[in-house]
């Protein structure tokens, strides 16, 4: 990851070099060898933007609102 680019930025794997030790960035006219240096730090929206943790919502809203029409004898 880096901060040096926008968050739509492409990155391009470079023939030859693993996609987890480099790739390429097009900056402008110029193509830039993008070097992994660090981890990304965690942060929560690693979580809440998960698929799994979207389904695992959907899952237990779903499971709530029968729960709670079942108890009210409208299911």
């Amino acid at each position: 990851s880096s901060n040096n680019y926008m968050k739509v930025t492409k990155y391009y794997e470079i023939k030859g070099v693993p996609t987890i030790e480099a790739n390429a960035v097009e900056d402008g006219e110029h193509w830039v060898k993008a070097v992994y240096v660090d981890k990304a730090p965690f942060h929560i929206n690693n979580i809440l933007t998960h698929p799994l943790f979207k389904s695992a919502v959907v899952i237990v809203i779903v499971l709530a609102v029968g729960f709670y029409l079942r108890k009210r004898n409208l299911l």
